[in-house]
């Protein structure tokens, strides 16, 4: 069955951090386990990001690394870009060449098999998104997508062939996708104003993708404050 969440207000820094990352994961604690270091030898779930790495630390699979950690996850991270950026700006996008993006999830299910879930963020270009997108028709995980399009600063961080297949191949596997205002504008090819148009938006997603959809909304409020201003 979908349903379907909207993020407002004080929600916004929970899901943009936590829930964008790997609290899923936690939920799926049994499906998938590795032996942890830790003195009590409790056995951990496992769970996979892929996405971009933010040199800044402040976002991709550096973020989603100490999230999972933090929620007693042991995260393994398959990168798709490497990017120059700081606080404020992406300065460059060099995408991780899809072989080696392949290799890596290879290499990951041969020896750990089938993570408890899946957080897939940033994915480029199209090279890298059909080798996800393979993997992800493969596996049995519990996936959530965070369709990263643009940096905050306007970068883009997909291209048109990345987008298509997102749209085609990705977004119909997933188990719940959590798009912000612009991204869910762009999935949906209109422009979305205030709460309740952005309700309406997530069940249109929903629909559309046959999958659960967190609609982020910070935007919209942002958005509301500038004009008050």
């Amino acid at each position: 069955f979908r349903k379907m969440l909207v993020a407002t207000n004080g929600f916004i820094f929970f899901l943009s951090v936590v829930f964008k990352s790997a609290v899923v994961a936690r939920a799926l604690f049994a499906s998938s386990s590795l032996s942890s270091p830790t003195p009590t030898n409790e056995r951990r779930p496992v769970a996979w990001t892929i996405a971009g790495s933010d040199a800044s630390g402040g976002a991709g699979v550096e973020a989603d690394q100490r999230v999972m950690h933090s929620l007693g996850v042991h995260a393994c991270c398959v990168t798709t870009a490497l990017t120059a950026q700081n606080t404020r700006e992406v300065a460059a996008v060099l995408p991780t060449a899809a072989a080696h993006v392949e290799a890596t999830l290879a290499a990951l299910e041969r020896d750990l098999g089938c993570p408890a879930a899946v957080k897939v963020g940033m994915l480029a270009d199209g090279a890298v998104a059909r080798a996800v997108a393979d993997f992800l028709d493969r596996t049995t995980s519990f996936v959530v997508v965070d369709p990263i399009l643009l940096s905050t600063s306007g970068k883009a961080l997909l291209d048109d062939d990345g987008l298509d297949v997102l749209v085609t191949r990705i977004l119909p596997r997933c188990d719940l996708v959590t798009p912000n205002l612009p991204e869910a504008e762009a999935l949906l090819g209109r422009e979305i104003t205030g709460t309740a148009d952005l309700k309406a938006a997530a069940i249109a997603l929903a629909d559309t993708f046959n999958t659960s959809v967190l609609a982020k909304g910070g935007h919209v409020f942002s958005s509301a404050n500038a004009n008050a201003n």
